[in-house]
């Protein structure tokens, strides 16, 4: 609300394109913002990401309570089964109720990996109400990212690990790249969405 009203304020009207130019001019200028763009750029881009997400998951139930039942049993049919998951409508949830354990969660991924499908609300809470128990320190939790890495839908699966907060349990040292915000005019995206891009793209390099 604040980036918004300030744009208007040095546009002189409804102005709301954040361009490089005005980053200058809003560090330092409010109580939201940091002495520098990169510091509360960097702030503006976690707070978009969790608007974003919430928006998302509210499109998407809006859109499970006009399903129309026919729809349902349909979708109930066609769904796509992967070991302990299934997928409708390109969202992925388990069979059935299962306890934690981090080889389920990476299995999880992996089948994200491999479909490219969407993470549903309540898979997204189960991942969530058990991040506490996910350890960097886990023996070979290397090896069994290496399924995620090669699958052909890594960036997807990396994404999801990204948001819901698994990728920086797994590995800390994400932490320091997380909306990291690098100005100048040949970085287009923050640095964890530039690495991840970079995997993606390898893959796009494969035949």
């Amino acid at each position: 609300f604040d980036v918004r009203t300030y744009l208007h304020y040095l546009g002189g009207r409804d102005q709301n394109t954040l361009t490089y130019a005005r980053q200058e001019e809003l560090a330092g200028m409010g109580s939201s913002f940091g002495p520098t763009p990169e510091g509360w750029m960097r702030e503006y881009f976690r707070q978009a990401r969790v608007v974003h997400a919430l928006v998302q998951k509210w499109k998407e139930r809006s859109a499970a309570t006009h399903a129309s039942l026919l729809t349902r049993l349909q979708d109930r049919r066609t769904g796509v089964r992967d070991g302990n998951f299934r997928i409708t409508r390109g969202k992925l949830y388990f069979r059935r109720p299962l306890p934690f354990a981090l080889d389920l969660l990476l299995e999880l991924f992996q089948v994200v990996a491999r479909h490219g499908a969407g993470l549903r609300p309540e898979t997204e809470r189960w991942i969530r109400d058990h991040l506490s128990q996910i350890s960097p320190s886990t023996p070979d939790v290397w090896s069994r990212f290496q399924g995620i890495l090669t699958s052909p839908f890594a960036y997807d699966a990396l994404v999801a690990m990204h948001q819901t907060g698994v990728l920086v349990r797994l590995f800390p040292e994400f932490r320091f790249i997380d909306c990291l915000v690098i100005r100048d005019f040949y970085h287009r995206y923050t640095v964890d969405e530039h690495t991840l891009l970079t995997i993606k793209h390898l893959h796009d390099l494969h035949p």
